[in-house]
């Protein structure tokens, strides 16, 4: 994401590390922590989270709740407390405030960080320090702005366009601010496109987007060597694997899209976004890729899976011949799911998960093809929303199935899975499952968020604390009484 001239001044140990006895670093040793050179929140969120820190509002009924107050100005976004809104204020919303009235709504994130990166620009805030062993200056336009791959992408280039007269129409209220000529438009765009995180939540949900010159310097890998989380606004990134003394912290990876994905999918959603080709070992030997894509003999007497496009519609065990009409028929539905899975990501409808699962096992998908996958994880959301816990658990412990198959290490997904289904099973009274997952989500997850983090200490300490007390409350009650 960055130059690779930028990395000289980078210290040789990673942040954390002072045991000069070992020759590797930990999983889950804290390697960087950041705030963000500029950052917004989605304008989905805006009724519900503080713009400034992204807590959610709590329900009133609780005494201790968590409420919000809207800005003065806009009436728009909402804020914790003064000092949240005096923060937002000079992080950005002191040059939105008006547009956002005028406009009545909030602009998108990637919009509102556009207009943040200007006004920080023209104010001489190009350098912000990183947390790391020393203070390293790092600037905006260090970044590597992909000028002319932003100017062969159309989609993109009208995203620009109207983005720029969204900032434009809001920047007029402030004309000591002045709007970028095109080139340089191009210019800034082509580094938020690049090099902006999805800030999320501890499972993983996409609250709004924010850009982290220190964090940029990361490449990516399928199969990364370390993680990034959040704090509020702030990253953490952790490595999941052991990583030797020596090594340069530029050369630790992270993952820039979901793994659980052929390496073909994956390779193009990288190119689209991010203008590079992976040549990761899990790319490059298409890891997965054939269990990913297979589908079931309908032999009942064989049960092979076979890859359509590797076996050319033929079962290499029994010598089964797909027809020409089964594998334009296939060809069709995975098409059709493919958009549909597209679609759940932002939200899950069990009717449209169940309908895609039940045409595609009619159609001998696999179970942990890639488009179940996605079908039994977005049934699984839905579910839950919709209390319908038995059925949730189902997709649940299929979905596992596929997750411990295509996982990189400690990855973080799999370890939210484990503690949801940990939660499931108990609330189910399912106390041995319950008691197997959160084993397993506690040592993921002691590692991706840290067992001293904010969510380990909310999440995954009272569940284990609560099923201990009641394995032993149990015990106790199962014990034969002493005679007096």
């Amino acid at each position: 994401m960055t130059h690779p001239s930028l990395f000289t001044d980078y210290p040789e140990a990673i942040e954390g590390f002072d045991d000069k006895e070992q020759t590797t670093v930990k999983p889950g040793t804290v390697i960087l922590t950041c705030k963000p050179f500029a950052y917004s929140l989605s304008a989905k969120y805006y009724l519900i989270r503080c713009d400034t820190c992204l807590k959610e509002e709590e329900s009133s009924d609780e005494n201790h709740g968590h409420h919000l107050s809207r800005c003065s100005g806009c009436q728009l976004v909402r804020y914790c407390d003064r000092d949240c809104q005096k923060k937002g204020w000079f992080d950005g919303h002191k040059y939105e405030c008006k547009g956002f009235k005028t406009h009545r709504e909030v602009a998108g994130s990637f919009t509102r960080l556009l207009l943040r990166i200007i006004v920080k620009l023209q104010n001489g805030n190009d350098y912000y320090d990183e947390i790391t062993h020393k203070k390293i200056r790092r600037r905006f336009k260090d970044l590597v702005s992909h000028y002319s791959d932003l100017k062969c992408h159309q989609r993109r280039m009208e995203q620009v366009e109207v983005m720029g007269k969204v900032v434009e129409s809001i920047l007029k209220f402030h004309p000591e601010i002045k709007m970028p000529n095109q080139s340089e438009l191009l210019g800034i765009c082509g580094r938020i496109f690049v090099n902006t995180f999805s800030l999320t939540d501890h499972e993983c949900h996409t609250l709004g987007a924010g850009l982290y010159l220190g964090a940029s310097i990361f490449d990516h890998s399928c199969d990364p060597m370390a993680v990034a989380n959040f704090e509020g606004t702030t990253i953490c990134i952790r490595n999941v694997k052991s990583i030797p003394k020596g090594m340069p912290i530029e050369k630790v990876t992270i993952c820039y899209k979901d793994p659980l994905r052929p390496s073909a999918i994956r390779k193009e959603q990288l190119k689209n976004h991010y203008y590079f080709e992976c040549q990761c070992d899990r790319c490059t030997t298409k890891l997965h890729d054939r269990l990913m894509g297979c589908i079931v003999c309908p032999n009942k007497s064989c049960g092979n899976e076979v890859h359509p496009v590797e076996d050319k519609f033929q079962c290499k065990k029994c010598g089964h011949q797909f027809d020409t009409e089964f594998s334009e028929k296939f060809k069709e539905i995975e098409e059709f799911c493919i958009e549909k899975a597209e679609e759940i990501v932002e939200t899950a409808y069990v009717d449209v998960c169940e309908v895609c699962m039940n045409v595609m096992r009619k159609s001998h998908f696999s179970d942990t093809h890639w488009l179940m996958l996605e079908m039994l994880s977005g049934g699984f959301d839905a579910c839950v929303e919709l209390k319908k816990w038995d059925k949730a658990y189902e997709y649940g412990l299929q979905y596992l199935v596929g997750l411990r198959k295509y996982m990189p290490e400690n990855w973080p997904p799999l370890g939210l899975s484990l503690l949801r289904m940990a939660k499931l099973s108990w609330f189910l009274e399912k106390e041995a499952e319950a008691k197997m997952f959160i084993a397993e989500a506690k040592a993921i997850l002691d590692i991706t968020h840290g067992p001293n983090s904010r969510f380990f200490l909310q999440n995954v300490v009272p569940l284990i604390r609560e099923i201990a007390l009641c394995t032993e409350f149990r015990r106790a009650m199962n014990e034969p009484r002493p005679r007096r």
